[in-house]
Parts: structure tokens; sequence; C-alpha cells
């Protein structure tokens, strides 16, 4: 269980996914897709070309209140010196309906303090926390289940990492990196979110 009451563990073993900077291949589809339903229809778990992992909790055998921020906590291993990363946690509805809950993103080498940078030690199980989720107050209906997206930050609207670990603003594509990644949540490294459950 979380620190708030109430938490999603993610299992016993780990999980690995492949972020290439240089695919661009989201790049027409983000143009083309329109952005009127993004909160209730977002692209989500169907747009990831293997560049983040998904979870499911199992269906909510009763509804639930939600009222605060969220928090997880991963831990990661690569192979990499640095890379952007983000959280995503959805609503999924018995009907099928994928609700935007929260986001929150993070560049590995500022895990540890947002005003000195520290690259990653490669292939080194590091805890990542994700602590600045948005606040929310939600009602999650009886049958619906959370998703929670972990992965690379990739996309039109955001600074492009190229995971070489220099200064992000200065590379391009002659300097990328592919990042391998593994999420660990066994009984040594226990990646888990925490939900803010009131009432």
């Amino acid at each position: 269980m979380g620190s708030e009451g109430g938490g999603l563990h993610l299992g016993d073993k780990a999980d690995h996914y492949t972020y290439d900077p240089r695919d661009v291949s989201d790049f027409a589809q983000a143009r083309a897709r329109p952005d009127d339903d993004w909160l209730i229809a977002p692209p989500g778990a169907n747009d990831l070309r293997g560049s983040a992992l998904v979870y499911h909790s199992d269906p909510l055998p009763d509804e639930i209140e939600l009222t605060g921020a969220m928090r997880l906590s991963v831990w990661l291993a690569m192979d990499v010196p640095d890379t952007d990363l983000r959280a995503t946690v959805y609503e999924i509805t018995a009907d099928g309906q994928s609700i935007l809950l929260g986001q929150d993103m993070l560049r590995a080498r500022y895990r540890e303090s947002l005003s000195k940078e520290a690259l990653v030690p490669v292939g080194v199980p590091v805890r990542y926390g994700f602590e600045h989720f948005p606040w929310l107050a939600r009602r999650l209906a009886k049958g619906s289940r959370l998703r929670l997206v972990v992965g690379a930050v990739r996309g039109i609207m955001f600074e492009r990492n190229y995971n070489a670990g220099g200064a992000v603003a200065e590379q391009s594509g002659k300097d990328a990196r592919v990042a391998h990644v593994t999420l660990l949540h066994d009984a040594e490294h226990p990646s888990s979110l925490d939900l803010p459950l009131g009432g």
C-alpha cells in the first residue's frame, strides 16, 4: 500500500523498453491527429512504438475517490548516461474509455536535484521518484482499471534528448544513442504507484 492510503504494485519481475531518439515516425501522426478530445480520448497505450511499458490494475470492486496528487517510485537501469522519462496514469472505464488522470516527466540526470545534474551510472539500478503529478479530485467508477504508462518522452511538443549525456540543447541526431531501459519491480526494487485515496 502507498503512504497515502492506496497503491498499485507492479509485480515481481523486470520489464524492458527501447527508445531510439532518431525515430521520428510519431511526428506525422501527431500532426494529423485532432486533439479536441485529448483529455478523454488520449492516444495512451496505442501509440508507443516499443518505447514505453504499460501496466493495468484489476477492475475496481467498488468506486473510489482520489483527492490529492499521485506519486510513483520506479527502479530503472539503463545503458545510457541520460534520457527523458514520462509517467502517465489513466482511468480505463468498464466500457473501454480512456481518461487521463495525470502525468509527470523527469530528465534522468536531474533525478536527485533540479539544480545539479548527475549522469546515470550505466547498468546500475537507480530509484526515480515522480513526485510532481498534478493535484486531482475524481471518483473512479466501479469496474474501472488504472493504466500506468512509463517510458520515453516523445513528440513534437518536447525537446528531444539524444541520450548522450551532453548539453541537450546542443545535441543533434549525430549524437544519438539508443536507450535500453529496464524497469525492476522485485522485492529488492519495489516500484509502486501511490494513490491519494480520499474519504
